[in-house]
């Protein structure tokens, strides 16, 4: 599935940024295993790294973003790059990054439905951004597929901090469980975005966006971030599933 990419930025608000980086420590935390704890250990070690680790670590996602076809490259650097000291070259850690960010997006989006679109309002007749009966159909159908998307991430990154190379069997195991439910999650954004009209839909919402949206296009175009950033995390869960090495590792 490929999204319309083209014009959305992800830009993760200081107190986001917070959040997402205290669950990037957590989630490693539950990492098992020799490889992990290597990673862990050589993270901790101290809090700066000198200029040519922090190099080696932004060329890598810069590296990585740039290597798969079927994904927004500008968003991906855009999204990771802050976090390279964090990934330190580690695929591992990349798909990690990647879904912890796709997961807070989809936490947006789902608080703008419930917020701003499904509680009961008395908008002014002239309002255009009031939401149609027929609308608010398709968007209470949206929320149920947001909910049962965002019920897989958490259970991936678990998966992907169980995956150790060392035991082949359980590795293949544990990275295809991952791959199967983020795969289901973007299955759940197409549904729900067609129910809010398919691409024509997408399209106007992406247009719309320069001036005062309508709800239904804000819920869009979030929709549509969530999704690229899934399509991402997607791609690097592959890549460290068919090659699970580690870049930059002359640097501790």
């Amino acid at each position: 599935m490929k999204m319309m990419s083209n014009e959305l930025k992800y830009s993760a608000s200081p107190l986001m940024s917070i959040i997402i980086t205290t669950q990037l420590i957590i989630m490693v935390l539950f990492c098992s295993g020799d490889v992990c704890a290597a990673e862990w250990l050589s993270s901790s070690s101290s809090s700066s790294v000198s200029a040519a680790a922090a190099s080696c670590y932004r060329k890598f996602v810069y590296d990585a973003c740039n290597m798969e076809e079927f994904i927004n490259k500008s968003l991906c650097g855009e999204t990771l790059t802050p976090y390279a000291d964090y990934i330190k070259g580690s695929r591992r850690r990349l798909a990690q990054a990647a879904l912890t960010h796709s997961k807070a997006q989809v936490r947006d989006a789902a608080d703008f439905l419930l917020d701003e679109l499904l509680q009961p309002k008395a908008p002014a007749a002239t309002d255009e951004n009031a939401v149609d009966l027929s609308s608010k159909g398709a968007m209470s159908d949206c929320q149920e597929q947001i909910a049962d998307a965002e019920d897989q991430y958490i259970p991936s990154l678990a998966e992907l901090a169980k995956a150790q190379p060392s035991n082949k069997m359980a590795f293949i195991t544990h990275t295809g469980n991952a791959q199967t439910w983020i795969s289901a999650a973007l299955t759940y954004f197409t549904t729900c975005l067609d129910g809010l009209g398919g691409p024509q839909a997408a399209a106007a919402a992406a247009a719309a966006a320069s001036s005062v949206p309508s709800a239904q296009a804000q819920l869009i175009n979030r929709v549509y971030l969530a999704a690229n950033l899934t399509e991402i995390s997607l791609a690097f869960i592959n890549r460290f599933a068919h090659s699970p090495t580690k870049s930059c590792s002359q640097y501790k």
